[in-house]
């Protein structure tokens, strides 16, 4: 928690890191602009790589927001599955965060793929619910999935905070 300039108390925003192939930024935009509500309602700050800056060292800031980051959402797809960028540096980084930290891995199914058969993904819960890839999901429906997913990475943040919020008055 901190302090803003009128002296109010503030909590933190929570920050998220999103790992996605470049093959599906169409889906990462989707995916950003409902967690931007999140953002405006100040629970959230969002990061993916899109947000370095011209000269600066797209590497090292990448590591460090990972590193920064309560949630890592994966958008999950083939292309996303058998990036060398992906799969070297930001899964085990992400997986040891996880282990260590007790960073929140979510996993989002954007297009189909055999993602049961990757060993380190099959034990995790994948979103949306029943595993249905975004990409089949027509209209409404599509949009109301990833509604959920705001909701409840939402859930999560608040049921962090809360957590928190308990440890610190103990």
């Amino acid at each position: 928690m901190s302090v803003n300039d009128a002296g109010e108390l503030i909590m933190a925003r929570t920050k998220i890191f999103i790992s996605y192939s470049y093959q599906d930024e169409r889906w990462r935009q989707r995916l950003v602009e409902q967690l931007e509500v999140l953002a405006q309602a100040g629970l959230i700050e969002v990061w993916a790589d899109r947000q370095v800056g011209v000269g600066e060292p797209w590497r090292e800031r990448i590591d460090q927001r990972m590193l920064e980051a309560r949630i890592a959402v994966l958008l999950l797809s083939a292309a996303s599955l058998t990036s060398r960028f992906i799969l070297n540096l930001e899964i085990p980084r992400l997986l040891q965060a996880h282990e260590a930290a007790g960073m929140t891995i979510y996993p989002l199914l954007i297009r189909p793929c055999p993602w049961q058969l990757v060993p380190w993904l099959s034990r995790l819960q994948v979103r949306p619910k029943d595993a249905i890839p975004i990409t089949l999901l027509t209209g409404a429906r599509r949009h109301v999935a990833l509604a959920d997913v705001g909701r409840e990475i939402a859930a999560i943040v608040q049921r962090e905070r809360r957590g928190n919020n308990l440890a610190t008055s103990a």
